[in-house]
């Protein structure tokens, strides 16, 4: 896991199942939909997609909240309905909280940033308890069935729709698809990855962990800051090559890891070196000393460092350049780092406070609440998966409390 994640590999796998679910979620049309712990169903009627939009995540990450995948509109027998729904490949990490009531309450509480894509919202409107769209094959099942251990689910069957998940298509166009073929033929299988959904997983997984060795070869411990490309023409040739003597596709990859170890340490260092050497205690302590408008948060203190740091870096590569893997003088390097990084701190000083003052500005907007700043677009939808916090619903919205019921919501009724 840790090496295919090296890759992306997880990132890949559950944005590819989030247009999957999208894509099956458009051919749906007024079903029947089971509520999860009740004997109730609501007639669903469309859907609104908010992972794809950042700055829904940037400013639901601002207020504490994960936003889930999508937003299900309908009508039951009482009135208008919202549920919230969120794509989960893997099952065993979905959580109730997410597609919670009070995630939802807090979400349309976000203003025009929601509006514009759910419309206006009836104060009648009901909040049914969510549920997670997950692939409809071998792993989920098992784990739906394990109810003990370090990793299992902690959703019932009655919170998951199961969607149909064909292997032979699941990964077209993705990056990394061609090195499933070539890594499955090492181990001879006597049955194509593109006929059963988990050795596709499997072996795209390796694919991954082979393009993160890949990338740690090549990739530059210090540059302007530009995306770095994979060459995935390259790094299949690759992987082909060493084909020829590895026993399996597993210890190709971990011998590959092996010998990109020593590059991933320098690379190590060199980050260390250039990192920003302002924590965020200090950070912090800026933002109270500049001010901060009362009733309002202060300026995100990670948006705020993520921002510097990327300014930070830049100027270092001004006085030292580029710097390629791997590097054969490792101490010299990271000497002209420190005279590098001494030379910047006044400047730092500077720049730190420029930027909190502008981050403080913004706060003092009148836009500001709904129009999160572009810089921390990027920041905050990866902070958005780690804030997870329920409220109270507000007035005017009901909450469908959970009842003891035996519906399984395995699909859509129609």
């Amino acid at each position: 896991m840790r090496l295919a994640d090296r890759g992306g590999a997880s990132g890949l796998v559950g944005l590819r199942w989030a247009n999957l679910c999208a894509e099956h979620i458009a051919t749906w049309h007024h079903y029947a939909m089971l509520i999860p712990n009740a004997t109730a169903t609501y007639s669903w009627e469309r859907a609104v997609r908010l992972d794809n939009m950042p700055a829904i995540a940037s400013t639901a990450a601002r207020h504490g909240l994960q936003n889930p995948d999508f937003l299900f509109f309908g009508q039951s027998d009482e009135g208008p309905v919202i549920q919230a729904a969120d794509a989960k490949f893997s099952v065993e990490t979905a959580r109730g909280k997410q597609v919670s009531p009070e995630v939802v309450t807090r979400l349309l509480e976000l203003g025009l940033i929601l509006s514009d894509l759910t419309g206006e919202v009836d104060s009648a409107t009901t909040l049914m308890e969510g549920v997670f769209l997950c692939p409809d094959f071998t792993l989920t099942h098992i784990m739906l069935q394990r109810r003990q251990g370090i990793v299992r689910a902690t959703v019932t069957p009655e919170q998951v729709i199961l969607v149909p998940a064909a292997a032979h298509q699941f990964f077209d166009s993705v990056e990394g698809q061609s090195l499933i073929a070539p890594l499955s033929k090492v181990d001879a299988l006597g049955w194509a990855p593109c006929e059963d959904l988990m050795a596709a997983v499997y072996y795209f997984r390796l694919g991954r962990a082979a393009i993160g060795a890949w990338m740690d070869a090549h990739k530059p411990m210090l540059s302007q800051g530009q995306r770095f490309y994979v060459d995935e023409d390259a790094v299949r040739v690759e992987t082909m090559r060493r084909a020829r003597r590895a026993r399996s596709a597993f210890t190709l990859i971990a011998e590959w890891q092996a010998e990109v170890q020593p590059v991933r340490d320098q690379r190590a260092s060199i980050e260390q070196a250039t990192s920003l050497p302002y924590m965020a205690r200090q950070l912090r302590e800026l933002v109270s000393e500049t001010g901060t408008v009362p009733g309002k948060n202060p300026p995100s203190v990670n948006s705020i460092r993520c921002q510097l740091g990327a300014w930070y870096r830049r100027k270092i590569f001004d006085r030292i350049g580029p710097i390629y893997p791997p590097v054969r003088d490792l101490d010299a390097v990271l000497q002209r780092l420190a005279r590098a990084n001494a030379e910047l701190n006044a400047e730092l000083r500077c720049e730190a406070t420029r930027v909190v003052d502008e981050a403080v500005r913004r706060q003092r907007s009148p836009s500001s609440e709904n129009e999160p700043n572009v810089v921390e677009l990027e920041h905050e939808r990866t902070q958005a998966s780690c804030n997870k916090r329920g409220q109270r619903p507000a007035a005017g919205l009901r909450s469908e409390k959970k009842t003891a019921s035996e519906a399984t919501t395995k699909g859509i009724l129609s």
